[in-house]
């Protein structure tokens, strides 16, 4: 197991299948959204158990470390042998995370399937809305080391030594861009089956950037509100709009006018409270990004309908 470390590195070792590693004062981690300066990272073990532990740091973005070539997040205690299965991409967390899904997804599984019509009350959509909201959650939890809800790239041109400006500035795009995503895949698939009551895509926003932001004690929680102004300009385009199977034409219009509000506001509330240090083509830029990948989005949940005519 080795490190790159300073002069004031400490290396402390066990005895048997125990080890104590400590690390301090680090300047050579060259990770990603590390702050060197900030980090003292504890290594401890038994009986072929790893732990690890961080202490005295300030909250970081991102918070992974690299042991024998496997990434475990600071905070979980886990045998060798699960680090190694973890390596692999693991196997019963995957089974868990699948059956979890499974379960949380019942309610809209069924709801689909139900003979309620497509103009639904809020009594019958609150537990379908609920269902897709936790799934989304789940989603975007698992993202979240590249969640716009968690990142300020956008607000320094080298995000707690991300190693350049450039790749500070295509992280940050990066979590712009699978945010929304995120975000706007499951409001595309209940229009393929509701007229949602107004103030639905506004509960998904901001529950999903609520939970986002709260891993991070709420250090970006202005991006809750650019989440909550997104939901409610959808609900509004949703009311006037009424897209459905039968209108692609206003399903790509919200499609790509949801992002466009969203990521306009982000942004814009960013520089409110930390200023933005990209520069207008990049912000923008971004944002354009975004737009378009809503349109994708449209055009793969409600594709032009086919011109075969059916066989038989």
């Amino acid at each position: 197991m080795r490190s790159q470390a300073d002069g004031d590195s400490q290396l402390a070792g066990g005895v048997g299948d125990d080890v104590a590693v400590v690390v301090r004062g680090v300047d050579d981690l060259d990770r990603p959204f590390i702050d060197d300066e900030q980090i003292e990272v504890g290594i401890a073990g038994a009986e072929n158990n790893l732990a690890i532990l961080k202490r005295n740091a300030i909250r970081q973005r991102a918070k992974l470390r690299q042991i024998g070539g496997v990434e475990v997040r600071e905070g979980d205690f886990i045998g060798s042998g699960q680090c190694l299965w973890r390596g692999f991409g693991g196997g019963h967390g995957v089974i868990l995370f699948t059956a979890g899904l499974l379960m949380a997804t019942s309610p809209l599984r069924a709801a689909w399937s139900s003979a309620d019509p497509r103009t639904i009350s809020w009594g019958r959509f609150l537990p379908p809305l609920l269902s897709l909201t936790l799934a989304t959650a789940a989603v975007a939890f698992f993202f979240q080391y590249v969640s716009a809800f968690l990142s300020r790239h956008a607000t320094v041109l080298d995000a707690a030594g991300s190693g350049t400006a450039e790749t500070s500035q295509i992280i940050g795009i990066m979590s712009v861009l699978v945010t929304n995503l995120i975000l706007m895949a499951p409001v595309l698939l209940i229009l393929r089956r509701w007229q949602p009551p107004f103030g639905s895509v506004t509960f998904l926003f901001t529950a999903v950037g609520a939970m986002m932001a709260s891993q991070h004690e709420f250090e970006v929680g202005v991006t809750v509100i650019a989440a909550l102004v997104g939901g409610l300009a959808a609900d509004v385009l949703i009311s006037c709009y009424r897209p459905s199977p039968n209108r692609p034409g206003p399903h790509r219009v919200v499609a790509m006018a949801i992002p466009a509000v969203l990521w306009t506001t982000y942004f814009a509330l960013l520089d409110l409270q930390f200023g933005v240090a990209w520069v207008t083509e990049l912000w923008a830029g971004t944002i354009v990004l975004a737009v378009l990948s809503g349109l994708a989005l449209s055009l793969l949940t409600m594709p032009p309908a086919s011109g075969a005519e059916p066989e038989g």
